[in-house]
């Protein structure tokens, strides 16, 4: 059988025997729930600037930021409250780390999951990079604390420290090997800069609770890293470095384990956000949800969800 009749055949068993019923509006709807990555009670989101009012921010989904759309908004009916009936529908497409760690969460749960993928797992940043580990995020978090406040740049350094913390777990859990090594030094090329990183490292431990880091002399900058060039550095106990595609084909194996359904070269080519559902199309088949959370980082290109622009690798 070709991969195309047999994903057409898992979507057609799927349809043909079980289906999640919702709600929105006044009607009453069914999708297949092979499509339906998790089901969620909703909880309070971290609101993000400058997006349309129906994206109603991010949440973390054990370790992995997923976005919330509120379809309602987004097809103009009436606003209602949120309360305690009411779930979010997580869909998930992309089979990079994100994309493959959601799906094995939400298997965990005992839901059935696809992930899509356009080219093969781990193709693009997730096997690419160069496999450090850091609970920090790009723009820097004392960036975020300026711009957004404290409160916030707590909550995105909880998030980002849940990620470090959920490859840990999936290495254990499900045996990994991926050559995981503990700990990273911030080395310090002048004076400056070393007093620069004690500072930074005392403001950690005081706003952020963070005590993971080790100020080195150095002598001892030179017998971890062989370099005599370095004035110091800090250790960052939390941080670490595996080897990046081995990770990402070890979550292929744990997704498998679970009986996640995973589809290589599938390529999405259009979301249609209809009055029923959010319609994925791929050039193989078709997912309808409620929700779908899109795990395409700098891919997201063509996916007319209406935050391309905001996105940066």
């Amino acid at each position: 059988m070709s991969p195309q009749a047999n994903m057409d055949a898992h979507i057609a068993d799927a349809v043909s025997s079980e289906y999640l019923v919702f709600s929105l509006g006044d009607e009453e709807y069914a999708v297949d729930i092979l499509k339906v990555q998790e089901i969620r009670g909703y909880e309070n989101v971290t609101r993000i600037a400058n997006v349309p009012e129906f994206i109603k921010g991010v949440t973390n989904l054990r370790g992995v930021i997923v976005p919330i759309i509120d379809l309602r908004l987004k097809f103009h009916l009436d606003k209602v409250e949120y309360g305690g009936q009411t779930v979010v529908i997580v869909v998930n497409v992309g089979g990079g780390f994100s994309g493959l760690s959601t799906a094995i969460e939400a298997a965990k749960k005992g839901l059935k999951v696809i992930v899509i993928e356009q080219n093969l797992f781990g193709w693009g940043a997730s096997g690419r990079n160069g496999g450090q580990i850091w609970n920090d995020v790009s723009w820097g978090i004392d960036v975020i604390e300026k711009k957004y406040g404290i409160k916030l740049a707590r909550q995105i350094c909880d998030i980002s420290q849940a990620s470090v913390d959920l490859i840990d777990d999936r290495i254990r859990e499900f045996g990994i090997e991926c050559d995981k090594k503990n700990g990273g030094i911030s080395a310090a090329t002048s004076a400056v800069k070393l007093r620069e990183y004690e500072e930074n490292r005392e403001y950690k431990i005081k706003t952020y609770n963070y005590n993971n880091l080790e100020l080195l002399d150095k002598n001892s900058v030179d017998k971890e890293i062989g370099s005599s060039l370095y004035y110091g550095g800090v250790l960052d106990k939390g941080a670490g470095h595996l080897h990046p595609i081995k990770y990402a084909l070890g979550l292929v194996k744990a997704a498998e384990k679970l009986n996640v359904k995973l589809y290589e070269r599938s390529v999405v080519t259009k979301i249609n956000q209809t009055s029923h559902a959010v319609e994925v199309l791929t050039d193989r088949g078709m997912v309808k949800a409620k929700k779908i959370a899109v795990c395409c980082n700098a891919y997201i290109k063509g996916l007319n969800l209406g935050i391309e622009n905001r996105i940066m690798p």
